[in-house]
């Protein structure tokens, strides 16, 4: 009896490390329990009947989570032939602006207190910069709005 115990207590032992070894690795390899959830959405206004460089008549928005986190960025059309600075805004509030030339993209900027309850509405203001075929107004601009969302129900 005292080889079985001896025995069965160095195969717990073993059992034991063998759970604890691949229950960390598990654990290690898990996903998160909130995956984050990438989209594209294509935005864009053929006239922004202005005569100034803030093409603010028209606001295109979209629409993200309910999540905990919101990342948004923006790339400009290939064919802007001016660049623009493009203006971030979470329920018609200004969260932050990056400067963009044909096919480049913005840092990405983060929504403030997203909503957990419903869709937060992001609107992109363009603002023209004079140079190349600006002159002074902004007529029409394009992109793809960048969304980075976690923590939300999907």
């Amino acid at each position: 009896m005292r080889t079985f115990d001896t025995h069965a207590g160095k195969t717990i032992a073993r059992a034991a490390a063998v759970v604890a070894a691949t229950g960390g690795a598990a654990l290690a390899l898990a996903a998160p329990a909130s995956a984050a959830i990438y989209s594209d959405q294509y935005i864009e206004v053929s006239n922004c009947h202005t005569q100034s460089e803030v093409c603010a008549g028209i606001i295109p928005t979209v629409s993200a989570g309910p999540a905990i986190s919101v990342g948004v960025s923006f790339t400009a059309n290939a064919n802007h032939c001016a660049d623009m600075r493009a203006h971030f805004l979470a329920n018609g509030q200004e969260f932050g602006s990056g400067v963009v030339g044909a096919s480049q993209t913005t840092d990405t900027f983060y929504v403030p207190q997203p909503s957990m309850s419903a869709p937060t509405t992001i609107g992109v203001l363009a603002e023209g910069i004079p140079g190349g075929c600006n002159p002074g107004s902004i007529y029409a601009w394009g992109g793809v709005v960048h969304i980075e969302q976690s923590g939300g129900m999907s």
